[in-house]
């Protein structure tokens, strides 16, 4: 009965430990342990304000000083934990917003740089075609000449006869 009663509470605090383990260790988008889970935490912080306005031109140095820690360390993590500097990160994510703004085709190229954090368009074209390896106006000719291409099909398989 003793014996018994070692295993309940030897098996109680290994749970007790598992839990103050996994309290302290998180997985990242790799399913990498990360060691620290604040740290961690403030790194998806970082990766949350970048998200949610695309048009800020953020530094490194504000960053880091908004979660609370310091460039150094917010260069380094962000790396580890997301396999790309904060840099990358950013022109990232804006030129894919700009490419979908773009294709929807509802703003100018002046409008689209404006909205991804660039004051001039000329330096947000270079940005792009450094990117993509295509200047804005190409995609957007090239998307509008396969839209209209696609919507002609109907009309021009209609004006065929067949015999």
């Amino acid at each position: 009965d003793s014996f018994i009663n070692q295993l309940k509470i030897q098996s109680h605090l290994l749970e007790v430990i598992i839990h103050q383990v996994e309290s302290l260790y998180v997985e990242n988008e790799n399913k990498e342990i990360i060691s620290n889970k604040n740290h961690f935490e403030k790194i998806q912080l970082v990766k949350k304000m970048i998200d949610e306005d695309l048009s800020k031109n953020h530094s490194i140095s504000e960053l880091a000083k908004a979660v609370g820690t310091n460039e150094q360390y917010l260069k380094k993590h962000f790396k580890q934990y997301y396999g790309k500097t904060v840099m990358n990160y950013i022109t990232e994510m804006k030129m894919e917003h700009a490419k979908k703004l773009i294709l929807i085709g509802n703003h100018r190229i002046s409008d689209v740089a404006r909205l991804t954090g660039y004051k001039h368009p000329t330096h947000f074209t270079t940005a792009f075609k450094k990117y993509f390896g295509i200047i804005p106006n190409s995609l957007r000719y090239t998307f509008l000449i396969a839209h209209e291409g696609v919507q002609a099909i109907p009309e021009i398989l209609s004006s065929i006869t067949l015999f």
